[in-house]
């Protein structure tokens, strides 16, 4: 089974979102989609992020435990089909899991 997630990168920096991309596509099993950009004035970039949940949770992971040793890195914000929230580098495995597996 396949869960898709949203991420909203608080940046358009291509190095930083090459940078995610790279993380996850290393994680393997995962499928990493950068959306158009809808709106110009909004500093954000927006991934789609599919694949079964033990890659996603370790994915995930391993893309927070990167994240989180930048100075001042920019907010990745996780969000499930149903519209949950989570700040990546403020989640545990548990949270993740959680708000993967939410109905």
């Amino acid at each position: 089974m396949s869960t898709t997630l949203q991420l909203q990168l608080e940046s358009r920096d291509e190095a930083e979102v090459a940078e995610i991309e790279a993380v996850l596509s290393s994680a393997g099993q995962l499928a990493v989609e950068r959306w158009r950009q809808a709106r110009v004035v909004d500093p954000i970039t927006i991934m789609s992020v599919s694949g079964g949940i033990v890659a996603l949770v370790n994915g995930l992971l391993s893309l927070r435990d990167r994240w989180v040793t930048r100075k001042k890195p920019p907010s990745i914000i996780v969000e499930n089909e149903t519209g949950d929230q989570i700040d990546l580098t403020q989640m545990t495995r548990e949270e993740l899991e959680r708000l993967i597996t939410a109905d």
